[in-house]
């Protein structure tokens, strides 16, 4: 496809910088605003320390303490270091505090996913109109505020993007670096290489498993790349091992976050029901948890599907509260409903893109008054 086509001056780097700035400065307004109507107060400071709450206080504990030697109550292991060595180098060089340092930090880790999701789109789609679309719905619809707060979710939904793009773009080897440092962000991200497997399956062409394979190993900048991916997390179970004796200790000190649920998808589902089942809202996130599993299925891209459905599976070993997010910074679950939303006209897209503010600012107050789902 030809890259002057693709990028021309309407479409250009410009055009979608000023855009994205846009679309930011109304989402942060707009958490900020609900802030102030819960809080009754201006206090931006007091804005952080209201939003930066939940697994917050575990980074917040790895930036100060590192990360502890034993396992205690509120061991952090679970939690990958990359975000937190990075908002802590952000203290250290501007001297501001940690919760504004996070907040600075998700922001341009925001921007920037947006920036390379355009190239995404744009090489993949090549629809300026689903850039747009797609983009004011990752920042200003459901769970887009996620993105502003002290979570790995915008630095991971950044070099998740920046993967795909690289991958596309046959940069293998920066593919690799960035999935090195997706892998370090957080687990998932080891999971790449099954978008990376199956994307190569279609690239190859290969007739046969011998051509498939001889082809594989003849492109050595692929299989370089590939290797990469995990070594964000291999470094991070050898920090582990040093520190502990236990390089899965990051896996281990899950339990202590389950409660009483025993690991599996069907274990997290009873104890949901149990605890949620009277309520009606709880049955409609489960309807539009299998919607979205069949938005995935139905994708035609084979990296995109895939990954899609690791994304949607993997979440649910743990618990149901975190499938939300985890799905919103797939970059699939927002992509495929773009694509899905682009069969409407452009008057049904505003309202659907309405709909989803609105469900947005029921979250962020949900968030701020502490809604123990949103974790």
């Amino acid at each position: 496809m030809d890259n002057k086509k693709i990028f021309s001056e309407k479409n250009s780097i410009k055009f979608i910088i000023f855009y994205v700035l846009i679309l930011l400065f109304i989402s942060r307004a707009m958490f900020y605003c609900v802030f102030v109507i819960h809080d009754r107060t201006f206090s931006f400071e007091r804005f952080l320390s209201a939003v930066n709450i939940w697994d917050c206080g575990y980074y917040r504990d790895i930036i100060v303490n590192g990360y502890p030697t034993s396992a205690t109550k509120t061991a952090s292991w679970a939690f990958f270091p990359l975000y937190p060595l990075t908002v802590k180098v952000v203290t250290i060089i501007t001297g501001l505090s940690i919760d504004l340092s996070g907040f600075i930090l998700s922001n341009i880790c925001c921007f920037i996913s947006c920036i390379y999701a355009w190239r995404y789109i744009m090489r993949t789609r090549n629809n300026i109109e689903e850039v747009k679309f797609y983009l004011s719905l990752m920042v200003l619809g459901v769970c887009g505020f996620y993105e502003s707060i002290m979570y790995t979710e915008a630095m991971y939904l950044m070099f998740l993007t920046m993967c795909f793009v690289y991958m596309e773009e046959g940069h293998y080897l920066k593919m690799g670096l960035c999935g090195a440092l997706l892998s370090a962000t957080r687990n998932t991200g080891v999971f790449f290489v099954f978008a990376i497997l199956f994307y190569w399956i279609k690239k190859s062409g290969a007739k046969s498993l011998k051509d498939f394979v001889i082809k594989t190993f003849c492109n050595t900048r692929l299989v370089l790349g590939t290797m990469m991916v995990p070594l964000g997390l291999f470094l991070f179970m050898h920090h582990l091992w040093r520190l502990t004796g236990d390089p899965l200790a990051f896996v281990h000190i899950q339990k202590a976050f389950m409660l009483d649920t025993k690991p599996g998808m069907f274990n997290v589902f009873y104890r949901a029901i149990v605890i949620y089942g009277r309520q009606l809202w709880f049955w409609g996130y489960c309807g539009g948890l299998l919607l979205i599993l069949a938005m995935i299925c139905t994708c035609k891209r084979n990296s995109e599907r895939v990954w899609g459905a690791i994304n949607w599976l993997i979440p649910f070993q743990r618990g149901m509260g975190c499938q939300h997010r985890y799905l919103h910074i797939s970059l699939v679950t927002e992509l495929i409903f773009s694509d899905l939303c682009m069969k409407f006209n452009k008057k049904i897209r505003w309202i659907i893109l309405g709909v989803m503010i609105l469900a947005e600012v029921v979250l962020m107050y949900l968030w701020i008054d502490g809604n123990g789902w949103l974790v």
